[in-house]
């Protein structure tokens, strides 16, 4: 199973948002790309996710679960990504430093070997 971040945050949007327009704006899609992510998401995990594809819905118990699970998912990514740039930013400030050194120590032995 490969489930898409995207299709996790069009679903917690819809449950958060309990509206198809309001979703729509939240993730810059169609009211029916919404409703076709949803079919695909419900697809895709075997499971039916909200009762009614309208104005009014609700989601099934399955739909309960799976938000929990989905916001989980989602702010593990989001934290996984931060862990990421934090670790990068790290490396790049050590490697900036090993080469400030490597210049200084180069300047000092160009001067020890001058004198």
């Amino acid at each position: 199973m490969n489930i898409s971040t995207d299709y996790l945050k069009t679903f917690v949007a819809l449950c958060e948002s309990k509206s198809f327009s309001e979703t729509s704006a939240i993730v810059h899609k169609s009211q029916s790309a919404v409703s076709a992510q949803i079919a695909k998401l419900e697809q895709e995990i075997g499971v039916k996710l909200i009762h009614g594809m309208s104005r009014e819905f609700r989601l099934t118990e399955g739909g309960e679960v799976f938000l929990t699970y989905a916001k989980e998912i989602l702010g593990k990514t989001d934290d996984l990504g931060a862990s990421i740039r934090e670790t990068v930013k790290r490396y790049i400030i050590h490697a900036h430093y090993q080469r400030c050194n490597v210049r200084s120590r180069l300047t000092k032995l160009k001067r020890s070997n001058t004198d």
